[in-house]
């Protein structure tokens, strides 16, 4: 008998920065910028859930 059930963690994360939202969004785009998503591996795979 195989188990195919998941477990699943959810986490909520809050942070403020203090930049304008025109700001933040540009950084979160820049893939120069360190901590951003886009830059977080070699690969970055996304799948819906």
């Amino acid at each position: 008998m195989v188990n195919n059930s998941a477990n699943t963690l959810e986490f909520k994360i809050e942070r403020t920065i203090p930049a304008s939202p025109n700001e933040v969004f540009d950084g979160w785009l820049n893939p120069k910028t360190p901590g951003n998503p886009w830059n977080a591996a070699e690969k970055f795979v996304l799948d819906r859930v």
